[in-house]
Parts: structure tokens; sequence; C-alpha cells
């Protein structure tokens, strides 16, 4: 069984961060977590654990979260969600992703250029996506 620095190392080669992300989030929650058992009949049967649908929903928010079509007030609601999902962790990180999704909100609803807002989501991004990281790290051991 491979190690979460294993998998980082190797995810790391690749230079787009949404194909580091599906193999972080596949290999380290949606196989080593996820229940697998077979019946009298030889049907395998998986079934979510909790572990599963929390990555599933973390994998999805990071998705859209990187979305660049999302209209104004889908932008807001998605970074409503995030908000709720990184205070659930109290660390410096997390209060960084929530100030920065502060600004972004507040220049959503100033009609800030979707252009001028693009180096403030790239950060959201990172930070989210190094919040996971961390995450997957300490729940993985």
């Amino acid at each position: 069984m491979l190690h979460l620095s294993d998998l980082m190392d190797m995810s790391s080669n690749h230079n787009n961060s949404s194909v580091h992300m599906h193999t972080l989030f596949d290999c380290v929650y949606l196989q080593l977590y996820s229940f697998q058992s077979q019946k009298v009949d030889r049907l395998i049967t998986t079934m979510d654990t909790p572990y599963t649908l929390r990555a599933t929903h973390l994998k999805d928010l990071y998705e859209t979260i990187t979305m660049k079509t999302l209209a104004k007030n889908e932008r807001l609601d998605i970074l409503l969600t995030l908000k709720a999902t990184v205070r659930e962790h109290n660390c410096k990180l997390t209060r960084e992703i929530v100030e920065l999704v502060d600004r972004e909100a507040d220049l959503l609803v100033r009609d800030t250029k979707p252009s001028a807002l693009m180096g403030l989501r790239k950060r959201i991004a990172t930070l989210f996506q190094l919040h996971l990281y961390y995450n997957l790290k300490k729940e993985s051991l």
C-alpha cells in the first residue's frame, strides 16, 4: 500500500493541479477508505463510508472553486460554502482562506471584472488545496 508521501511524489510530476487533486482524492480517500464486500453470489459491493462522502464533497467543492464560468450569485454561494467548510478547522491557513474569501465576496458585490479577480481566485484555490493536503495527511496517519 502506498503512503501519502509516495502519492504526493507521484502526482507532483504533473503540472496540472486538477490532475494532482484527482489523484490525491482517488488514491487516499476513495480507495483507502471505501469498503468492499463480496457476497455469496460473488458480486462485489462497494459502500460509501463517511470518509468517502466527505472526500467527494471536498473534491466537488475544489472543482467548483476552480471553475471559471460561474455566475456572480453562484460564485458567492460557493464562497460561502468554502468558508463554512474551512472554518471547521481553526488555524492560520484557514483564517487566511476565510480572509481571502471575504475579500473576493466584497469585490464581487462591487462588480469587479472577473479578469481582475483571477489572481485572488488562484490564491484561494491554492490555499484550499494546501488545506486539503494537510487534512488528508492528518487523517491518513
